[in-house]
């Protein structure tokens, strides 16, 4: 996985949400994969579950289930996961041991001050992600 190519307008709706939600935001990007590089065409939120959803997330799993049954009939994939969080757009502890059951790439949003990274797991370790804006 080489990069992930968002729409200009999804991932500038997805920093402005983060940064105006006290909560840990929650998204499923939907969309193609290539050999080296994902298209993300849909993304869509799952309502944030976790005990304190200030400062750690999980996805409602009926919404999860949703999103990933409806994806399907649109011939869509689950693409990236997405999520924000209160502090620089790296890994925490809990994301990577979330990543080692989510095989896919993770875009984190630093919902102070908009900054995004994208992660992926690569043989026990994190690798960058390169995220491509496109109109």
């Amino acid at each position: 996985m080489e990069r992930i190519v968002f729409k200009k307008s999804i991932l500038n709706r997805l920093v402005e949400e983060s940064i105006s939600s006290p909560l840990e935001k929650i998204y499923i990007g939907l969309g193609y994969k290539g050999n080296s590089e994902v298209l993300v065409e849909v993304v869509e939120e799952c309502p944030n579950i976790a005990e304190n959803p200030y400062v750690s997330f999980k996805a409602d799993p009926i919404c999860l289930y949703n999103v990933l049954t409806r994806s399907e009939r649109r011939g869509l994939q689950l693409v990236v996961l997405i999520h924000s969080h209160p502090a620089s757009p790296k890994p925490s502890y809990l994301d990577l041991e979330g990543m080692k059951t989510w095989r896919y790439p993770w875009l984190i949003i630093d919902s102070r001050s908009g900054e995004y990274a994208a992660w992926i797991l690569v043989d026990g370790g994190v690798k960058r992600v390169e995220v491509v804006l496109v109109n």
